[in-house]
């Protein structure tokens, strides 16, 4: 009996090992090196004999793309355009024709996943997510201090603020714990929030 309690306790935390490694995946990305899945939507491709796997991070706007076993990254990619990729009757031909070149992560923005959640949350943040559904109530400050229509108040970096200072009132905005994403102008700003 006492032999069975050590072999069933090793069982069940292999198994709980096993759960939560299957909970989060890892790739290693072309140019970028490793990224955690968690906050993307990915789907195995089974028709395409050079694509077998498509990654979209919506609110990031990000794909990672598996090519012949080397996942690749692409930058600033609308949703639409992945919707039309997934459905496309030619996977590769699609990649090649809409894709390759013109999402090129060295132009556009990278996002950062820095921790195993895919969020940076800095402390004393009460967001521990990015929201959707958000607007700007108004820009104040030369762009350094942004309200939001919830009352949260943001202070964007000082080296966004060329970009935030021209940002107009009702603007659709994402809000992150490390950023602002203003979708009407598809710009992201790092801010943190003040209140």
């Amino acid at each position: 009996m006492l032999l069975r309690l050590p072999y069933a306790l090793l069982v069940g935390c292999a198994l709980v090992c096993a759960w939560q490694s299957a909970l989060s995946e890892t790739v290693i990305v072309k140019y970028r090196g490793p990224v955690d899945l968690a906050p993307f939507s990915c789907q195995t491709i089974a028709r395409s004999s050079f694509i077998s796997r498509i990654c979209y991070d919506q609110y990031e706007q990000y794909v990672l793309v598996n090519l012949s076993d080397t996942y690749y990254h692409y930058c600033d990619v609308p949703p639409d355009v992945v919707a039309a990729w997934l459905a496309s009757p030619s996977m590769g031909r699609f990649y090649n024709a809409t894709v390759k070149g013109r999402f090129d992560c060295r132009l556009g923005h990278v996002p950062s996943y820095g921790d195993p959640s895919g969020l940076r949350q800095p402390s004393g943040s009460r967001l521990r997510a990015c929201e959707d559904g958000h607007w700007i109530d108004s820009v104040i400050d030369d762009g350094s201090i942004v309200k939001l229509e919830d009352g949260s108040v943001w202070e964007v970096d000082d080296g966004d603020t060329v970009d935030s200072e021209l940002w107009e009132p009702m603007s659709d905005v994402v809000a992150c714990p490390d950023k602002l994403i203003n979708k009407d102008e598809k710009e992201t700003v790092s801010a943190r929030r003040l209140r």
